[in-house]
């Protein structure tokens, strides 16, 4: 066990209740993935969700929803894309401000009416706070 601790950079303990387990247990080291409940979404499903997320990390739940539908079929509930992607690894995303202002027409409309004016003649304000 002493080469083992110094090999694999562990505790004595840890690799002691390790090799207790498989003296119990022999070969039979169960996943503990593929314990419980069996997943909704089939492997496929779940590899096409985190290559849509890797492409593109802001898509939201229900946009995931709805690729999903389109590509393989399936019409998948958002907390079961949630969990599936807890399951996986991925942490939840929280939605700023700034996201959940922002909409694609709006941006559109705002280019088209400012962009014609001259940038020195262009004033913002910032209305998160108030002087007195």
């Amino acid at each position: 066990t002493v080469d083992i601790c110094y090999y694999l950079d562990m505790k004595p303990r840890s690799v002691q209740k390790i090799l207790q387990f498989w003296r119990e247990l022999g070969e039979q080291i169960f996943d503990p993935k593929k314990r419980g409940h069996p997943r909704l979404m089939t492997q496929e499903e779940m590899a096409f969700l985190l290559g849509i997320l890797r492409h593109s990390p802001d898509l939201y739940l229900d946009e995931c929803a709805e690729e999903l539908f389109y590509m393989h079929g399936v019409d998948p509930g958002l907390s079961t894309i949630s969990e599936t992607l807890k399951w996986l690894g991925w942490s939840s995303k929280s939605l700023s401000k700034r996201a959940a202002e922002k909409k694609d027409y709006k941006i559109y409309n705002y280019i088209m009416e400012v962009g014609v004016e001259e940038p020195q003649r262009l004033v913002f304000a910032d209305e998160t706070a108030v002087n007195l």
